[in-house]
C-alpha cells in the first residue's frame, strides 16, 4: 500500500480537483515504476495498492525505496499551476 499525505491539505489549500488530478498522476508514477508485471490500483482517497506477482522481498523494498524517491522528487504541472 502506498499511501499519500497531506492529500486533505491539498484539497483545502487547493481544490479537489488538483487533488484527483495530482491523484492521477502519481497513479501513472507509480504504475511506471512499479512494472508492466504488477498492477497499481487506487484503493482509498490516498492510497494506492500495487500487486507485484512473483517479487521477492528484497525486490519489493528495493521498489518502495524507488517509488518514495519517484514521488519524492516529482513535479506536478498542469493548468492548475506547479505544485511541488
Amino acid at each position: 500500500v502506498v499511501a499519500i499525505d497531506n492529500l486533505s491539505m491539498m484539497m483545502s489549500g487547493y481544490s479537489v480537483a488538483v487533488a484527483e488530478a495530482v491523484m492521477s498522476e502519481l497513479h501513472e508514477v507509480i504504475d511506471t515504476h512499479a512494472g508492466a508485471a504488477s498492477m497499481v490500483a487506487r484503493t482509498q482517497r490516498d492510497q494506492f495498492g500495487i500487486l507485484i506477482p512473483k517479487a521477492t522481498e528484497r525486490e519489493v523494498i528495493t521498489l518502495c525505496h524507488e517509488l518514495q524517491q519517484a514521488i519524492r522528487t516529482y513535479s506536478y504541472h498542469s493548468r492548475y499551476g506547479d505544485l511541488h
